[in-house]
């Protein structure tokens, strides 16, 4: 008899337990499969371009953790911001749900150096001399000024913390101008420029769409018409062709649009002095078939010697890849231009670098 009950009773506990397990017992819960928050956020301009305020629009939620893309963290849903300089900064937004699931969103801001302040220089009474001011709606702590003289085997810099300083430029050159801002929040922004006696001026160089050469070099790849706009960015290369007294040779640029060429600057070979052009001229047009005469130069010294009159030294390592500096004579507003060579300092090859245009 005893033998037979064990059996019985096991049974019947097996089965309570199995039913208790299918009831619908109120004091029993059960964790829900997890939902992602929906994240998103609105980001609005504050009472500067290095400040931004961040609204929390997401969904779902328990917690958030911003990343300002600076090494900066903040928890709340309404973080206000201030970088400390300019760059493109990728904000991300994580939100994390009760159950613990997450999800982030992200947007990038940028702020460029002409977001918080642009740079002018103007004529002066006095010859060759400019005055430099900054345009800003910053609260400004202070600007510190450098413009570097390079006309002379060692560059001269001279600096200034005035707000709007003076500062001479050197004739036929171009002198890089840097002014470093300083907001009274601590923040930093950097502009670079090129000044010249003519004011500021902008390489627009890189706007070229196409060009066409009436001779290019065939025997040497590393001295054809492409290294006039220096592919390689090394300052280094020069355009090499045979010449002959009464010869001609251009080059025809189209850019993306019209572009009013105020400078520009022709580089120096690596040797052979009497190589280097002599006479040229650069015209303008908008449709290829009418161009109006837009500067023409004739040398007394090829630039080697132009160099060493400067005091560098006489040698090719000493005046080598060196940029040459000219004003427009008579600029006006063309999509098309065109450099004409008539001659040069009596070689039978001529050679010259990089060409740059600046508006």
């Amino acid at each position: 008899m005893n033998k037979l009950l064990k059996p019985f009773v096991f049974l019947f506990i097996a089965a309570a337990v199995s039913a208790c397990s299918k009831t619908d017992d109120p004091g029993l819960t059960f964790e829900p499969e997890g939902v992602p928050p929906i994240v998103d956020f609105d980001v609005v301009a504050g009472d500067d371009p290095f400040t931004w305020k961040f609204t929390n629009k997401t969904s779902n939620f328990k917690e958030v953790t911003w990343r300002f893309g600076d090494d900066s963290v903040a928890y709340d849903n309404a973080p206000e911001h201030l970088y400390k300089t300019t760059g493109k900064f990728q904000v991300t937004l994580t939100a994390t749900s009760e159950s613990g699931k997450t999800a982030q969103v992200l947007k990038e801001i940028n702020i460029t150096p002409d977001d918080v302040f642009l740079v002018s220089a103007t004529g002066t009474a006095v010859a060759n001399r400019l005055k430099f001011t900054a345009e800003t709606d910053v609260d400004v702590e202070k600007i510190d000024w450098r413009i570097v003289d390079n006309t002379r085997p060692n560059p001269v810099t001279t600096t200034s913390s005035e707000m709007s300083p003076e500062f001479n430029v050197p004739v036929g050159m171009i002198a890089p101008v840097r002014a470093t801002l300083t907001s009274k929040k601590g923040s930093v922004a950097i502009q670079n420029k090129n000044a010249s006696t003519e004011g500021i001026v902008t390489d627009f160089t890189k706007s070229l769409v196409a060009y066409t050469v009436t001779e290019d070099n065939t025997s040497n790849a590393n001295e054809t018409s492409k290294e006039l706009f220096d592919p390689n960015n090394d300052d280094k290369g020069k355009f090499l062709i045979g010449w002959s007294s009464g010869k001609t040779w251009n080059v025809t640029m189209e850019f993306g649009g019209p572009e009013t060429m105020k400078f520009y600057s022709i580089a120096n070979g690596n040797d052979s002095p009497g190589r280097s052009p002599k006479s040229w001229k650069i015209e303008g047009s908008n449709d290829k078939e009418k161009w109006t005469l837009v500067d023409t130069r004739t040398l007394d010294k090829h630039w080697h010697q132009q160099l060493v009159d400067r005091g560098f030294p006489n040698t090719n390592a000493g005046t080598e890849w060196k940029k040459f500096y000219y004003p427009v004579t008579t600029p006006g507003s063309y999509k098309y231009y065109r450099l004409t060579v008539t001659a040069n300092f009596g070689d039978g090859l001529i050679q010259f670098g990089e060409l740059i245009f600046f508006k």
